[in-house]
């Protein structure tokens, strides 16, 4: 505020700096940041293990980011405003950090057990398999309580689930599912022609999450649907959830103790 020779006073606007803008484009360059990192570990392992299927499965997980929207709908989950969108898919925006992060958002923890598989460091049986779980299970909850807590993505539109259970607790179970048959998937696939792979790795983490997500949780997000109503449909929906999910890991584990493949 500023007074003037003949009494006349002056308001000066003074530019505060936006910290939630700040915020998103420190969370945008370090999405970047590790996105880059991650590929190139991904090229570096092409030259020395003589295989693609790193830098592949990084690319599935940018065509998995399609399906982002679907689960805004289905799931309830919202996104920070603030977010660059690229696109949109079935009326819902597509943000530009999602598709960036996705990259590693699934595929990491498979990749990093992949390489300790090629490197002779793990092997593939079923109590190892279960442990390879519970990590991926580990990662995505480190993953979900950061997300929260920057404010990047919620819950605040979904219903309050049963037992004072967090929706977040179902997005990691969800998500370590999807990570567990990638893993197995890479383990399949990496010894196939290079055509081969492309056709198999790059729309895997798409339709894995079409499949988890959209099929092994349609009774917690159908159920979500009668939750203000019906409390006892959610704990249903939520439970079969959680036990096809069981089910599923029980059957990829089972499927890497009986695999035959060389490592090397």
């Amino acid at each position: 505020m500023l007074a003037t020779p003949t009494g006349t006073v002056l308001v000066e606007f003074v530019a505060v700096p936006n910290n939630r803008g700040v915020s998103t484009a420190a969370m945008d360059v370090g999405v970047i940041l590790l996105t880059l990192v991650c590929y190139a570990l991904a090229c570096l392992l092409w030259w020395q293990l003589h295989t693609p299927v790193f830098l592949l499965c990084l690319l599935s997980g940018h065509v998995g980011a399609l399906a982002s929207p679907l689960w805004v709908l289905l799931y309830g989950v919202t996104y920070r405003a603030d977010l660059g969108v690229w696109f949109d898919v079935l009326g819902q925006p597509v943000y530009s950090s999602v598709v960036i992060a996705s990259a590693w958002f699934y595929p990491l923890p498979a990749l990093i057990i992949l390489y300790l598989h090629r490197v002779r460091w793990l092997g593939a049986r079923y109590t190892i398999a279960l442990l390879t779980f519970l990590v991926m299970a580990i990662y995505h909850f480190i993953i979900e309580t950061i997300g929260l807590g920057l404010n990047i993505w919620s819950y605040d539109a979904a219903p309050l689930l049963p037992f004072g259970l967090s929706h977040g607790l179902i997005s990691t179970a969800l998500a370590a599912t999807i990570s567990m048959v990638l893993l197995y998937t890479v383990l399949v696939v990496q010894r196939f022609s290079l055509i081969s792979m492309v056709l198999s790795l790059v729309p895997a983490t798409l339709v894995f999450s079409l499949m988890i997500q959209g099929v092994l949780g349609a009774p917690f997000w159908v159920s979500l649907r009668f939750a203000e109503s019906q409390s006892w449909v959610l704990i249903i929906g939520m439970l079969s959830t959680l036990g096809l999910l069981g089910w599923a890991v029980h059957i990829i584990a089972w499927g890497m103790d009986h695999m035959n493949w060389e490592l090397v």
